[in-house]
This record gives C-alpha cells, sequence and structure tokens, in this order.
C-alpha cells in the first residue's frame, strides 16, 4: 500500500510536460499614419508568438526566412496581439492560398515580422471594430544576425538573440511597419524592439488519466481500509 502514493505522485508530475519554449517578438512603436481607430502619435504594442513548428524556409548570404504561404505548411504564428486589437488571431484554412506570413532576418540588420492572409480574415479587429488582414513590422534592430544555410528553425536560431534593442529604426524594406485593415492602413514607427522565451508546463492528455487514477486510488484505499477495518459491531 506504500506504493501506491508514490506511483499516483509520479503519474501525476509526469503527466506536467513543459512545453517547448515559444519565441515572442514584441515591437513598441508610435503612431505615423492613423487609421481604423488608430490615432496620430499613439503609443502602440505589437507582438507575435511563434507556433514552435517548423516552417518552410530559405536562405542566402544575406537574409534567412520562414514562410507560410499554402495552408498544408505548419503554422509560423500561434498568436499575434497589439493595442487596440480584439478577437484572437486564427490562420485562415478555407483556401489552399490563404495563408500569407513570414519571418525574415538580414544582414542590414533588419527583422521583418508579417502575419497576414492573401485571401482571408485572421481573426482580429481594429479599433474602430475593421476586420484586420495584416499586422506588420519593420524593424532596423541595433545588432546583426548571424547568417546560416540551411536556415535553422527559428526556436532554435532566435534564443541567442534574446533582449530588448531600444535603437530600432525602419529599415529599408520597403513597407512600413502597418495593421491594414478592410478600413484603411494605419503605420507606425519602430522605437524598441524585444525578443523573448516564454516556456510553460501545460496539461497533457495524461492529466486526465492521473485524475482518473487518482481518483481510483482514493477508490481503493478506501476500500481497503474498510476491509482491513472489518465490519462495526451494533452497539
Amino acid at each position: 500500500m506504500r506504493k501506491l502514493p508514490i506511483f499516483l505522485a509520479a503519474v501525476a508530475t509526469l503527466a506536467f510536460v513543459p512545453v517547448q519554449a515559444a519565441i515572442i517578438f514584441t515591437v513598441n512603436g508610435t503612431v505615423t499614419t492613423a487609421a481604423a481607430g488608430w490615432n496620430l502619435n499613439d503609443p502602440v504594442t505589437f507582438t507575435w508568438t511563434l507556433a514552435g513548428n517548423t516552417p518552410e524556409a530559405s536562405a542566402g548570404a544575406t537574409t534567412m526566412t520562414w514562410s507560410e504561404e499554402l495552408s498544408t505548411q505548419p503554422v509560423l504564428f500561434a498568436n499575434v496581439t497589439g493595442t487596440g486589437l480584439t478577437g484572437t488571431y486564427t490562420r485562415p484554412v478555407q483556401f489552399l492560398g490563404s495563408p500569407y506570413s513570414f519571418l525574415q532576418v538580414n544582414l542590414e540588420p533588419a527583422t521583418l515580422i508579417y502575419a497576414g492572409t492573401d485571401a482571408e480574415f485572421i481573426g482580429l479587429y481594429a479599433p474602430n471594430s475593421s476586420q484586420v488582414f495584416r499586422v506588420f513590422a519593420n524593424v532596423g534592430a541595433a545588432f546583426g544576425y548571424a547568417m546560416q544555410n540551411p536556415a535553422p528553425s527559428p526556436d532554435t536560431y532566435f534564443p541567442s538573440y534574446l533582449g530588448t534593442y531600444s535603437s530600432v529604426t525602419t529599415s529599408s524594406y520597403p513597407i512600413q511597419s502597418s495593421v491594414s485593415t478592410a478600413s484603411g492602413t494605419m503605420e507606425f514607427s519602430p522605437t524598441s524592439f524585444t525578443i523573448s522565451q516564454v516556456t510553460e508546463p501545460v496539461p497533457e492528455p495524461g492529466t486526465w488519466v492521473a485524475a482518473a487514477l487518482l481518483a481510483g486510488g482514493a477508490a481503493f484505499v478506501r476500500w481497503r481500509k474498510r476491509r482491513d477495518e472489518g465490519p462495526k459491531e451494533a452497539a
């Protein structure tokens, strides 16, 4: 009997397995073109959380890109949030070519973070309730990336660059940091850029098994105790 609680505790512990550390990109900035309920000079913050998959990748001497252009390809971003945004980011899948998202680093140095779609809504709404079709940051960061060919998984690449970088601008890439909506495009100028990593233990499906085992174990202990004690005699 002494071994039963130890076994159950071990099962319960194993049921909580830490997920792979998620990489989160955070860009702070100031609105430079008002639209869709964002006002000129408003401070804004947007975040992109990697899904932890190994997306399609390409690499060259000066650029590495991870992307998703088909609904059959691995999801690049698990979540996108930001100032004034409501709803939940959802990768569009109705059409094969619906998603269009990418993450790119280059030697300029620059970081391009683009969560969007070719054909559908991505589940987010602007402050004026317009549907959002793209959330994009174009950051000229104050550090240089090391190029690798072939490009590694972003989850193994970006931990080397964790930190907050305040000396950022818009790179020479021709598209301004922006949020594209059904009622117009808000543009913003980056002021800081953070790469962070978060690991959280989450319950696996085995948690439910563990719960059942714990309940069953408790019932077994009660039954065994009653059996050992025997029936009570009436007074």
